[in-house]
């Protein structure tokens, strides 16, 4: 009866040393998505999506969240062809702002960077969209990525 006893009790302490060393791991260590918004390198943010440049329209990018600063499309699988890209923030109101310094032009792959924090709101981020259109050459399939 003592053995049996003892090993239960060895098996209790067991799994409170376990339960003592989980909940000392930090939070974010056990989150499923952490992106670091702020300074160094670029991160991918959103997803990568497909878009084909029109000769006389624009097409809409998806909307990201930002962390302010800068904020950088990398079009890719582009034709050699100039295109046009402007970039609007989504206030704390809900008002679509256009940014500064747009439009932007591309020609083929390129990174097109843009300094978005006049539009970060009171939690620190800003969500931003771009279109882009008005190629040289009509539907060339491109593929849009935005980082932060």
């Amino acid at each position: 009866m003592n053995k049996v006893f003892n090993s239960k009790i060895r098996v209790m302490k067991g799994l409170i040393l376990a339960s003592f060393i989980f909940l000392m791991l930090p939070s974010s260590s056990l989150a499923s998505e952490n992106i670091n918004y702020g300074a160094g390198t670029w991160d991918p943010v959103g997803y990568k999506e497909s878009i084909y440049i029109q000769t006389d329209n624009f097409e809409r990018t998806q909307t990201i969240t930002s962390g302010g600063g800068n904020v950088q499309i990398r079009v890719t699988e582009a034709s050699n062809q100039y295109y046009r890209l402007f970039l609007y923030a989504i206030t704390d109101s809900g008002y679509v702002k256009y940014v500064p310094a747009s439009p932007k032009y591309g020609y083929g792959n390129a990174n097109i960077t843009w300094d978005v924090s006049p539009f970060v709101g009171s939690d620190g981020k800003v969500e931003v969209f771009a279109d882009i259109g008005y190629g040289e050459v009509s539907n060339d399939h491109v593929k849009i990525q935005f980082y932060d």
